[in-house]
């Protein structure tokens, strides 16, 4: 009798846990997947309604959201600059929180992403990314450069407009280089798309490359090697790189006809992290003479020519008349 009673028990118990998932799955996992799709649609409307209207690129911006419906990933979206996507955000935080091992590898993109342009009255997505075009002639290169940037050397080339974004720099020959040679880390201008957030310089960081500074607009100058510069390029959020050249290095207190003529001039030369003892060598095998030399600076005297082989040291960042103080 006890033992029938024990079979009837167990029954019981199998029986109450049967009960008890089919009602749990019914009412709670059928009415989460229903929250789930409904959450996921009322995002991805709300993506497909924003504002994306323009007249020029300067009307349109990134923002990074996630594509849910999407099984490929998230990518940045264009839209007018005055869109807000604050709720959109809060939506996708929700969604985040719930659903977090369902969601896409936010790393994941479709197609390239390399920036924003009004198309048609539209903003688009960018696809082919803006790389640095030198066209060498007999006397000067053209470097293609996006609008606004702000090196103060600019005020010494000619510049012409390409389109409404970039502009050709003309700058001499002797003071242009191609490329770096594969062996050695090089300085590059790197321009973010839209505004600088913590988030994109970390993922930069993490490509252990060197930043020496803010240049305006969105500009940072990096020291980095070939294989890091690619994968920079990959980054949706930069915009454009180029070579810091050495006619970038040149202040606009030394024009062209002071370099032609061949005059000698006294220089301040400041660099990078180097040891100035490396810097000094290299001055006197150009024919120059050191007058005095800091942690990041030198006064030099030397002949006006040589300026452009200066130029193209490597870590040489920039080069200035030096000009007599005078007491006003």
């Amino acid at each position: 009798m006890k033992n029938k009673i024990k079979i009837l028990i167990g029954v019981l118990v199998v029986g109450i846990i049967l009960v008890g998932g089919w009602w749990v799955w019914n009412n709670y996992y059928r009415v989460s997947e229903t929250y789930r799709e409904e959450l996921n649609k009322e995002i991805n409307d709300k993506i497909e309604k924003l504002d994306k209207s323009c007249q020029s690129n300067e009307d349109c911006k990134t923002v990074e959201l996630l594509r849910l419906i999407q099984a490929n990933g998230a990518y940045p979206i264009c839209v007018n600059k005055g869109e807000v996507v604050k709720e959109i955000r809060s939506l996708q935080n929700l969604y985040y929180k719930r659903y977090k091992t369902s969601l896409p590898n936010i790393s994941i993109r479709p197609v390239p992403f390399y920036g924003c342009e009004c198309k048609n009255n539209v903003c688009i997505e960018t696809t082919e990314k803006v790389q640095e075009v030198i066209i060498t002639t007999d006397n000067n290169c053209k470097i293609k450069m996006p609008n606004g940037i702000k090196l103060q050397s600019f005020q010494r080339y000619d510049a012409e407009a390409e389109d409404s974004n970039y502009n050709l720099i003309t700058i001499p020959r002797d003071l242009c280089i191609d490329s770096y040679p594969s062996s050695i880390s090089g300085y590059y201008i790197v321009q973010y798309d839209g505004s600088i957030t913590e988030e994109k310089k970390k993922q930069v960081q993490d490509l252990d490359v060197k930043s020496y500074g803010y240049v305006p607009d969105n500009l940072y100058i990096y020291k980095m090697n070939g294989l890091r510069k690619n994968k920079l390029e990959s980054f949706s959020f930069i915009k454009w790189i180029s070579i810091y050249q050495p006619a970038f290095k040149v202040s606009p207190s030394i024009s062209k006809e002071m370099i032609s003529h061949g005059d000698n001039l006294t220089i301040n030369i400041l660099f990078f992290d180097i040891d100035g003892d490396v810097i000094s060598l290299q001055i006197q095998n150009l024919g120059g003479s050191v007058i005095s030399t800091s942690e990041d600076k030198m006064m030099v005297q030397i002949n006006s020519s040589k300026i452009p082989e200066i130029a193209k040291i490597n870590d040489v960042v920039w080069i200035e008349r030096w000009i007599m103080p005078t007491i006003q």
